[in-house]
C-alpha cells in the first residue's frame, strides 16, 4: 500500500498547511513542526512494518 496525500488525515492536512504558510512567512511554529515530524516518522514506521 502506498500512502498518498489523499489518504492523509484532516488534522495532518491542517497542520501541514499551517506549517507551510508559516515557513513562507519566515518562521515556523515549533509545535506544528514537531507534529509534522511525528506524523512523518509514524507513517514511515508503519510502512516499514508492512515491508514497503
Amino acid at each position: 500500500m502506498v500512502l498518498t496525500r489523499e489518504m492523509a488525515s484532516a488534522d495532518y492536512d491542517q497542520a501541514l498547511a499551517a506549517h507551510q504558510a508559516a515557513r513562507l512567512e519566515g518562521h515556523v511554529d515549533a509545535a506544528i513542526a514537531e507534529a509534522i515530524e511525528f506524523v512523518e516518522a509514524e507513517t514511515a514506521r508503519c510502512l516499514a512494518g508492512r515491508g514497503r
